[in-house]
C-alpha cells in the first residue's frame, strides 16, 4: 500500500526517531516532554498514515519495522532545512527561554573555569536547563546531531570543518608544584627540573597532548620520572601538595587548590606551547539565534578575565 502523505504531520517524525532509539513509549514521552498517552495516540496516527504497523509491542518493548528504522535515520536530514529557516526568522529571548542549553567541554577547562561558566550561563539563561558534559568519544557526533549546542576545547582536540571554532582565550604553560618547593623556591635550571618526579595530565579521549614532556629530556640519558597520570585536577593537586613532584599546565589549573603554586618556565629556557581555548558549534547553526547567544555569552565570560603570566 502506498502511504498517503498529503496530510502527514511532520511533528510525528521525532516520535518515530525516539521510539526507534528507546523502544519505549514512556522513555519517548520523557525525552520529548509529552505524555505517554500522547505518544500512543501518535503511534496510531503513524501506522494509519503509512498503512502498516511501524511499531509492534513485544516482551522487549516497542519493536520497530525496517521502515521505521529508515525514517528514523533520515528524520534530522528531512527536518533540518525547515528548522533552520524557522530558527533564523524567530525572535529569541534568553531571559524567557526554558529549553535546554547543552555544552560539551574539555574536562580540564570545565574544572578550571567552572565558576565563570556556570555564572555566565545561569545569568544569561535564568529559566533554561543547563547541561555541562565533559568531552568524550561521541562529542563530535553530538555537536553534529544537535545533542550539544556548543563545545569548549583546547588545541589538543582537533575538530572537523563541520564545527566552527573561534579562540576564546589563551594561557601560558607554567610549572605547578607545592608551596615552598625545595627546588623551585630557589634559583633553578633545566637540570634541576629533569631530576624531579612528574605528574602527567593526558589529553582527553586519547588525543595527543601538545605539552611534550619527553622533549625536556632530549639529548640526555635521563628518563622522565612520571609518578602519576590522572585526568583529575583535584587528584593531581593533592599529589603535588604532598610531594616534590611537578606538573606542567596552565595557571588556571592551580588557582582553585590550596597549597600549590605556579612557576614560570622562562627560568628553564624551554619553549612550551600556549594553551589555546576555543569555542565551537555546528556550522549549520551559525545563524541560529540560540547558538549565537550562547557563543556571545561564553565569549563574554572570558573577555575581561585576568589570566596570570600573560
Amino acid at each position: 500500500m502506498t502511504p498517503n502523505l498529503d496530510n502527514f504531520d511532520l511533528s510525528l517524525l521525532p516520535i518515530v526517531k525516539s521510539l526507534v532509539k528507546y523502544k519505549s513509549t514512556k522513555a519517548t514521552a520523557l525525552h520529548l516532554g509529552i505524555s505517554q498517552a500522547s505518544v500512543s495516540r501518535n503511534v496510531a496516527k503513524i501506522n494509519q498514515a503509512f498503512g502498516q504497523n511501524l511499531f509492534t509491542r513485544s516482551a522487549h518493548g516497542m519493536e520497530a519495522s525496517p521502515l521505521a528504522h529508515r525514517l528514523a535515520s533520515v528524520t534530522d536530514q528531512m527536518l533540518a532545512p525547515l528548522q533552520h529557516a524557522l530558527d533564523e526568522l524567530s525572535e529569541f529571548d534568553a531571559s524567557t527561554y526554558s529549553g535546554n542549553v547543552s555544552l560539551v567541554i574539555d574536562p580540564y577547562v570545565l574544572d578550571e573555569q567552572a565558576d565563570s561558566l556556570t555564572k555566565a550561563c545561569s545569568d544569561a539563561f535564568p529559566k533554561a536547563i543547563l547541561t555541562f558534559d565533559t568531552w568524550h568519544s561521541g562529542a563530535i557526533e553530538g555537536l553534529k546531531s544537535g545533542d550539544y549546542h556548543y563545545c569548549i576545547t583546547d588545541q589538543d582536540i582537533v575538530l572537523p570543518q563541520a564545527i566552527f571554532q573561534e579562540k576564546l582565550y589563551e594561557e601560558s604553560a607554567v610549572i605547578i608544584a607545592r608551596d615552598n618547593h625545595p627546588i623551585l623556591s630557589a634559583p633553578f635550571d633545566l637540570s634541576d627540573i629533569q631530576k624531579l618526579p612528574i605528574v602527567s595530565i593526558p589529553a582527553p579521549d586519547g588525543h595527543k597532548s601538545t605539552v611534550n614532556i619527553e622533549g625536556l629530556f632530549r639529548n640526555t640519558d635521563i628518563e622522565p620520572n612520571i609518578v602519576l597520570q590522572t585526568h583529575s585536577l583535584r587528584v593531581a593537586a593533592s599529589y603535588l601538595c604532598n610531594s616534590n613532584a611537578i606538573m606542567f599546565g596552565s595557571p588556571s589549573s592551580a588557582v582553585h587548590y590550596e597549597g600549590i603554586s605556579t612557576f614560570s618556565v622562562s627560568k628553564i629556557n624551554v619553549n612550551l606551547p600556549h594553551f589555546d581555548i576555543y569555542g565551537g558549534f555546528n556550522q549549520t547553526k551559525r545563524n541560529n539565534p540560540l547558538t549565537q547567544h550562547i557563543h556571545s555569552v561564553i565569549q563574554g565570560a572570558f573577555r575581561n578575565k585576568d589570566f596570570p603570566f600573560q
